[in-house]
């Protein structure tokens, strides 16, 4: 043990001393070309782990035992879908994440290209790139799927199609286990009555991928209690490693867990190079901490100063947030305030068991760490600057919630079997909470909170024009945003870049390099002006307007062609 404690000790030294010691510049270049092997790594540990471990840990086999549970999940995930049909809703979350992929796909590097142009099929020059400030465990995945099917957007729907499987039947596993029969059944249907959910796993961000890794992490620690078993033991730090990586307060998790699974470790282990590894994963961690190190400003917080981005005066407000969200039917209709009051319920009777010692021992440590961890994370969104769930573009920031409240619910239900009821109520409670689900779901299929935000309409909107315009690789588009297009391989640079290369855009248009600009503009209804100048000299090309549309009460959008 004590050459284990030595290992801890150094690991986390030489982990600080790269994350402060170095310049910034070096910090950043180190990140940008070793996240992807960094997250490689953990991946296959990950695997390796779940292949090699014993007592039915590998999902295949927990597939196989629970075939109808892991179907029933499938069914979820795939009428969601018919539902709510997949788009890119939070921008420039979603498609920052797949422009990293992209390039991680490309080059593995982890940067986020902000302009490009493609020409001749395919190839591509990146003309300004920046190091991307949310975490690269998801960019990394998806550039995996992309590596198996070719790179395409659509990926990233598919991406959190399992992952949104994964969570549900995971949860289903601890829940059976821990209350048997139905009950697992119900604990999927409660959590996917949340319209958020549904929203959320039908779209491009990492939310649905953060909340599967991190019932994956629980679901590994427990059964690490229960057996004590080593390559369990490498999967939870695997899954730990990629979740620091996937949401950025996601690495507190790793305080919750890793100090309780190195307390746990069985006495024969003190010589196995599992162990060692273990003890040694610290070093993991770098990635997350180099990022937040070179991100860390007030830019990439969207606040004047980065002082600003978490406080007390935020605390309130944020919670009021929180209430309505979760006790009110405004954005979850009868899913919020039933749920959360079941779960209110459940809470109170686990706090019951856990102060009459009714629980075992490993048993009260799971809670203990499942309890810190949500802790950790209240604290983060109440903090948070953005940390009102009732925000349309910061609902999302819930779903890290909703299987402890699922979970606490169906605990509460089961008490009912206490009162020696004569029947078996599960069968019961399992229609009930299809009853909630069906009266829930319109609510994601109507996308009323994605539908106020103004980037998602002008996005949409562009798409759909582009589309319906043949838009491709003959065009290059000048917009405030390049970013939001070019992970969908369209050439797309900023006005002020489109200033700076006039004489050469020209040219490109004399010799069709490229057959037309499309540009993008806001137009106030005050005085008719484009708030974005045209880059060129129009009088010498022809220029038509493709599409008009109000985006608010100041503004519309006008997209516009200009070709030879």
């Amino acid at each position: 043990m004590k050459k284990s404690l030595i290992i801890l000790v150094i690991s986390s030294v030489v982990a600080l001393g790269l994350v402060f010691l170095p310049e910034e510049s070096f910090r950043e270049s180190a990140y940008q070309n070793s996240a992807w092997y960094f997250m490689f790594i953990a991946f296959l540990m990950l695997v390796f782990s779940i292949y090699n471990s014993e007592h039915s840990l590998c999902l295949v086999e927990s597939c196989r035992a629970n075939a109808r549970a892991a179907g029933f999940a499938a069914i979820i995930v795939v009428a969601g879908f018919f539902l709510s049909p997949p788009d890119f809703r939070i921008l420039a979350d979603e498609t920052n994440l797949l422009g990293v992929s992209m390039e991680m796909n490309d080059t593995t590097r982890c940067v986020l290209p902000v302009e490009s142009l493609y020409y001749y099929h395919g190839m591509r020059t990146v003309i300004t790139e920046k190091t991307e400030m949310r975490p690269p465990a998801y960019p990394f995945v998806l550039s995996l799927l992309h590596g198996i099917s070719g790179y395409r957007p659509a990926n990233a729907f598919i991406l959190n199609a399992i992952s949104a499987w994964l969570a549900l039947f995971l949860l289903f596993l601890m829940v059976t286990r821990r209350e048997g029969g139905l009950w697992g059944y119900v604990a999927m249907v409660a959590m996917a009555s949340y319209p958020v959910f549904v929203q959320y796993f039908t779209s491009a961000g990492f939310e649905t991928f953060n909340l599967a890794l991190l019932i994956l992490c629980f679901f590994l620690l427990d059964r690490f209690l229960e057996t004590r078993n080593l390559w369990i033991s490498v999967g939870v730090v695997a899954s730990l490693v990629l979740l620091a990586h996937s949401r950025y307060e996601s690495i507190t998790t790793v305080l919750c867990i890793l100090p309780l699974l190195l307390n746990f470790l069985p006495e024969n282990a003190r010589d196995d190079w599992r162990e060692k590894l273990i003890f040694a994963s610290p070093i993991f961690l770098l990635p997350a901490l180099w990022l937040r190190t070179t991100t860390w400003n007030a830019l990439r917080f969207q606040v004047e100063t980065v002082d600003r981005a978490f406080g007390l005066e935020y605390l309130w407000p944020n919670f009021k947030g929180m209430v309505m969200f979760f006790l009110s039917g405004r954005s979850q209709r009868f899913a919020g305030p039933i749920l959360t009051v079941l779960a209110c319920v459940g809470l109170i009777l686990l706090l019951e068991k856990w102060f009459n010692h009714k629980l075992v021992k490993e048993q009260r440590w799971f809670n203990a760490a499942l309890a810190a961890n949500t802790v950790f994370h209240l604290i983060a969104r109440l903090l948070y600057v953005n940390g009102d769930l009732a925000q349309p573009h910061t609902a999302r920031l819930a779903i890290v919630f909703l299987p402890l409240i699922a979970a606490l619910a169906v605990s509460g239900l089961r008490r009912i079997e206490t009162f020696k009821s004569p029947v078996n109520i599960a069968p019961g409670i399992l229609l009930l909470m299809f009853a909630l689900l069906i009266s829930c779901w319109p609510v994601a299929a109507a996308n009323d909170g994605a539908g106020r935000l103004l980037e998602y309409r002008e996005f949409k909107w562009a798409r759909e024009v582009f589309e319906r315009h043949q838009v491709g690789e003959e065009s290059i588009l000048i917009v405030n945003r390049p970013n939001l297009y070019v992970p969908f391989k369209k050439s797309a640079i900023t006005f002020s870049t489109a200033y700076l290369m006039q004489e050469r855009l020209e040219k490109m248009l004399y010799n069709h390099s490229y057959s037309r600009l499309i540009i993008l503009q806001h137009i106030n209804y005050r005085n008719g002006e484009a708030e974005e100048d045209l880059p060129i000299n129009i009088q010498r090309f022809k220029s038509r307007i493709l599409f008009e549309s109000q985006l608010s009460t100041l503004h519309y959008l006008r997209i516009s062609e200009i070709s030879l």
